[in-house]
């Protein structure tokens, strides 16, 4: 017979409390041509103490990881809406236009310097995490290789800290100089996975009965690691990609083609050096779209007193 049982995935913390979090707004806002143009701004300090972070416990516990409070971080920034209507009359014209700006950074982390997120499924060493909790620096901060070009021939391997390397291999920049290239050449990457400016852009109108609306936004100053299907090829036995089958490195390629792909060369691997966290494969998230597009069209009041209804 099978028994279903229960273990606990981490150890227990009778201390844990919430988090506090202590705020200052200001803020002023502006009217012009009748109100016509109208401008707000509004700036904010906020320091959140007692973070909940999971943290390293000593191995005697019988667990690897447990939730702990510890340290302070603080987000500041501003909101500015601007809210215009240029054009008044028969035809008239609105505009909105919203930005959020916001910087986080990291104060305190109790008594370490840096911390490594874990998360579902992944260890705390932060290697296969690609991210770094450390003072000074914005939650999320991404932590890896720098990138250094691709080797194109076997006397550019010989002379690097990569001589396992193969043609068409990244190579990554020595950055404390030993010669190897090994978890100590992982640095701050300068980038994180959160958007310091988000952008709004409504435009509205109305002519006689039609009116019509746009929306537009924006997130900028995001960055994302391109992971699994996105770069490796035959990801769980699934065919190469038309993107990378035109654009990785290949021994058939001329020098020029090679200098200009986006892939290094095809492996199977998905242990190969070739596909861990490093700028390489860091990218960013900016975008923007048009969320949402409408046009309307009133009735005539005479067409909605024949069908009976108010408007329509």
């Amino acid at each position: 017979d099978k028994v279903t049982g229960y273990y606990p995935s981490q150890v227990a913390n009778t201390n844990l409390k919430w988090e506090t979090t202590s705020q200052f707004d200001a803020g002023i806002d502006f009217g012009f041509f009748n109100n016509r143009l109208t401008v707000v701004i509004d700036g904010y300090y906020k320091k959140t103490r007692d973070l909940l972070l999971k943290v390293k416990v000593p191995g005697s516990s019988g667990f690897s990881s447990g939730l702990k409070n510890i340290g302070e971080v603080e987000n500041k920034g501003f909101e500015l809406a601007i809210n215009a209507t240029p054009i008044e009359g028969d035809f008239t014209w609105n505009t909105s236009l919203n930005l959020t700006y916001n910087k986080n950074k990291v104060l305190d982390l109790g008594d370490v310097s840096f911390i490594y997120p874990s998360q579902p499924g992944q260890d705390e060493t932060g290697i296969h995490l690609g991210r770094i909790i450390q003072v000074g620096q914005p939650l999320g901060t991404f932590y890896g290789y720098v990138y250094d070009g691709l080797f194109s021939t076997t006397d550019d391997i010989a002379s690097s800290a990569q001589p396992t390397a193969k043609p068409g291999d990244i190579r990554y920049k020595d950055l404390n100089g030993d010669g190897v290239i090994n978890d100590d050449d992982r640095g701050y990457l300068g980038k994180n996975s959160t958007p310091d400016k988000i952008v709004g852009l409504a435009l509205s109108g109305n002519w006689k009965n039609f009116d019509f609306s746009v929306l537009f936004q924006a997130a900028l100053g995001g960055n994302t690691w391109f992971t699994g299907s996105a770069i490796w090829p035959f990801e769980s036995k699934a065919s190469v990609s038309q993107d990378v089958l035109n654009n990785y490195w290949s021994t058939n390629n001329t020098a020029e083609q090679n200098a200009n792909v986006f892939y290094p060369r095809l492996s199977s691997d998905h242990s190969d050096n070739n596909y861990i966290e490093s700028t390489y494969w860091l990218k960013s998230s900016d975008y923007l779209r048009l969320k949402n597009v409408e046009i309307g069209y009133r009735l005539p009041k005479s067409v909605n007193k024949f069908l009976g209804v108010e408007e329509l």
